[in-house]
């Protein structure tokens, strides 16, 4: 695909070359279903570039290295529109590299196992040196740090509490710098109950990843019965 060559005033017979049609008339909004069409549709993007996905309601342009939405640093969009029902290991794919970080949201996610607890995997990748988090866990006043080498990093506890209730667990994680190539750190902080009484986790992690984050799995220790989660992709 052709760079932008601006604006260009036209006079009466002058020959409309391909040049002129890619350079002047094709510079204009690019509309897709989304990111996988417009990769496929537009092989090699140039600086100016602009783009409509569909999926996600976003206009992006391109810098020269990567789709970006307008409207500069901060930005945050939905790319699970609607996002996701939690059932089983559930994984939300097809994540456009086109973000700096990603934020998740999990919401009311339900086990059937007193203590369940919630973890996140990228990539699909379940090496058991992969991952390395740091967790803190307070119940009322009772602090508990733990310094974990795992196939997933820990973004939640108490799923359902032991006295066998519901706990409807909430977590809210950040993905920092989701596609480098070397590794990427993650932020979490969750809330659910156990017998009334409030758990409170906040852990950190990392992932030795050798591709950016295209992919994230949400791994529950026993069945999830329910729940949501909402994958943001933020500039």
């Amino acid at each position: 695909m052709a760079a932008g060559l601006g604006f260009k005033d036209f006079v009466t017979g002058e020959v409309l070359t391909a040049a002129d049609v890619d350079g002047y008339l094709m510079q204009g909004t690019w509309v897709f279903a989304n990111a996988a069409a417009r990769t496929a549709a537009v092989t090699s993007p140039q600086e100016g570039n602009m783009s409509y996905l569909k999926d996600t309601n976003s206009v992006e342009f391109y810098t020269g290295a990567a789709w970006s939405a307008v409207g500069g640093s901060g930005g945050m969009t939905l790319i699970n529109a609607g996002g996701t029902t939690l059932s089983g290991n559930t994984t939300v794919s097809s994540i456009p590299a086109t973000y700096k970080h990603l934020f998740i949201v999990v919401k009311n996610a339900e086990a059937n196992a007193s203590g369940a607890n919630l973890s996140l995997r990228m990539n699909g990748d379940s090496g058991a040196t992969s991952y390395e988090f740091a967790k803190v866990r307070a119940i009322n006043t009772t602090l508990a740090g733990e310094g974990i080498a795992s196939s997933s990093i820990q973004i939640g506890n108490r799923l359902r509490d032991t006295a066998g209730f519901s706990a409807g667990l909430c977590s809210q994680t950040w993905v920092y710098n989701y596609t480098d190539t070397d590794y990427v750190w993650t932020s979490s902080v969750s809330i659910a109950s156990d017998g009334g009484t409030p758990v409170f986790v906040s852990s950190t992690g990392k992932y030795d990843c050798s591709a950016a984050i295209s992919s994230i799995t949400i791994v529950c220790t026993d069945t999830l019965d329910g729940g949501t989660v909402f994958v943001y992709g933020v500039n």
